[in-house]
């Protein structure tokens, strides 16, 4: 990959992953999320363009439910 896409990511990461890469829409969808290990990817659509990608995720951490019903009471 050169710098175009390289700017083009970083561009995408900076606006959180909220606008098509290729023309800017805000109108996405994502398909099912496949877990691979610490990470996972899904594949995102473009409505306006028809432009087609991949989210890439990394585990940065975890929530025991046990905290999480404490913390609303």
């Amino acid at each position: 990959m050169g710098r175009c896409h390289d700017l083009m990511e970083a561009r995408y990461l900076e606006l959180s992953g909220l606008h098509c890469p290729k023309c800017g829409a805000t109108n996405i969808s994502g398909g099912s999320v496949d877990i691979q290990g610490g990470g996972a990817i899904q594949q995102v659509t473009c409505e306006a363009c028809d432009a087609s990608w991949h989210d890439c995720y990394t585990l940065t951490g975890m929530i025991l439910e046990e905290e999480t019903a404490l913390a609303r009471k």
